[in-house]
């Protein structure tokens, strides 16, 4: 398979609330980071990594990273995973891109062909679970475009805030079966009950 969007993994956070950096995670044999590169990269699309805090170390723990993705280095990652975002559309500009932060698993092909084959008559396509919302995003070159050239105020920069200001016509959802879509490894906790419940 192979998807026309690239994909910005956000991996700038502090990741406070998990105790260790989130991209050297230990998952499924490997780094999170490592596998969420991996499966990115297996479903056709290529991988954007938005790095800023920790991405000393997280560059030290992956030498030859650069081989399978672009890594862009946020300079102010105190300034929120919303500036992670606009360093990452920087590099897409007229394209089309889907989001995925680093503490929700990639979930599998089908979910994200399924996003992609619904986002033409829309600026963003969001993935639902029931009546919540999920990852990826997908944003359309339109919205990539609209979120560069506005200017947002600093309590509005939030990717969810921008999408839903926006009028149904310009915003869908895709109902999933898949509750993965979900999953946000926030704590320790979190990612013990990942674990258990596959």
């Amino acid at each position: 398979m192979k998807l026309k969007s690239k994909t910005i993994l956000l991996a700038a956070g502090k990741s406070t609330r998990m105790g260790t950096p989130k991209p050297l995670l230990s998952f499924h044999g490997k780094t999170l980071l490592q596998f969420q590169i991996e499966k990115i990269k297996g479903i056709g699309s290529d991988p954007i990594v938005v790095l800023g805090y920790h991405s000393h170390d997280i560059l030290k723990a992956h030498p030859n990273i650069e081989k399978n993705c672009q890594i862009l280095v946020n300079p102010y990652p105190e300034h929120g995973q919303f500036s992670s975002l606009l360093l990452g559309l920087q590099t897409v500009q007229t394209e089309s891109v889907f989001v995925l932060p680093i503490d929700t698993p990639a979930p599998q092909p089908g979910i994200w062909k399924s996003i992609q084959d619904k986002i033409a008559d829309f600026w963003v396509m969001v993935p639902k679970f029931d009546t919540r919302g999920g990852h990826p995003v997908l944003l359309s070159s339109f919205f990539v475009k609209h979120l560069l050239e506005s200017t947002i105020p600093a309590s509005e920069q939030r990717l969810d805030l921008q999408i839903k200001k926006l009028s149904t016509v310009k915003y869908g959802t895709t109902s999933i079966s898949d509750p993965s879509i979900l999953v946000d490894l926030d704590t320790p906790q979190d990612l013990e009950l990942y674990f258990k419940c596959l």
